[in-house]
């Protein structure tokens, strides 16, 4: 285990530790912890709300190891050492001590580490830290974490909160949020991640996404397929409807809407009043036909 602080950034990945519990032989993600040293031991600190989900079921964490990485046992490790989760009294807090072993190949933060809520401001570059789940990892996290970058929108002194734009993936609370410039840099502990914040009543982060293909527009299939493409798709065929419906319903507001206009006949020397239909240009016929 290293502290130093001229360790390399990603070698700051390892301060990382997924936590959960097994269900046979299935592994359940809960949550996420970050390591923190006070020499000379070693603190394993997550969200409160993570420590009541383990319930009945013991409580698990995957460290690394110089060989890969491994399950630990912490419910068996309080049985067997009498220890147990420290709740803070006031934010959604817990912190554990955490068994070192030589094999362990993990890093953790001292005190000097820790950026104060002090000197944290907007605008300041963040990343939160993940576990990746599903597909070949189903029953176990990715070997790497992952990493999402963002910057600090705001800070509450009052409730001793930030806030920030890096999203943080599902079933990862409890995770580092590390105050790291996207150049490079030293890399320091920002905070815990207690969630994203829900946008009404749920987080469109976390929602199951369909992808299609946009019906009604022509251009390069490649393009209008993208789903990188599809906010500008959506626009333009919902502006072209518009203007259909606005066409229509200002045909049926006046079916015959004429044009009068005066000339006068050399031949007979009257002014005579010549009624003409207005009829469709060709600007409604591209929209119909392109949209």
């Amino acid at each position: 285990m290293s502290t130093s602080e001229r360790t390399a950034p990603v070698d700051w990945l390892r301060a990382f530790l997924p936590l959960g519990t097994l269900r046979g032989d299935s592994w359940r993600p809960l949550g996420a912890g970050v390591l923190l040293v006070d020499m000379p031991v070693v603190w394993l600190i997550t969200a409160a709300s993570v420590v009541d989900q383990f319930a009945q079921d013991p409580a698990m964490a995957w460290v690394p190891h110089r060989d890969g990485s491994g399950l630990l046992n912490l419910s068996r490790v309080h049985q067997q050492f009498g220890l147990a989760w420290i709740r803070h009294a006031s934010l959604d807090l817990a912190a554990t001590l955490l068994p070192v072993d030589a094999n362990f190949d993990i890093r953790a933060f001292s005190a000097a580490q820790c950026t104060r809520l002090a000197d944290l401001q907007p605008l300041q570059p963040v990343v939160t830290v993940g576990a990746l789940y599903g597909g070949e990892f189903a029953n176990s996290p990715a070997p790497a974490p992952a990493v999402h970058d963002g910057i600090i929108s705001r800070k509450d002194p009052q409730s001793q909160r930030l806030f920030t734009t890096a999203p943080l993936l599902p079933r990862n609370v409890g995770a580092p949020l590390l105050l790291a410039s996207p150049y490079g840099g030293t890399v320091t502990l920002a905070g815990i991640c207690l969630g994203n914040v829900l946008i009404g009543e749920v987080d469109p982060r976390t929602m199951p996404v369909r992808l299609g293909v946009p019906i009604g527009v022509k251009g390069i299939t490649q393009l209008v397929a993208g789903p990188q493409y599809a906010t500008g798709v959506g626009l333009v065929l919902y502006g072209a409807n518009a203007l259909v419906q606005a066409r229509e319903r200002s045909s049926a507001a006046e079916p015959r809407a004429e044009l009068r206009r005066m000339t006068r006949d050399p031949r007979r020397d009257v002014v005579e009043e010549i009624v003409a239909a207005r009829k469709d240009g060709g600007f409604w016929n591209w929209i119909r036909a392109a949209f």
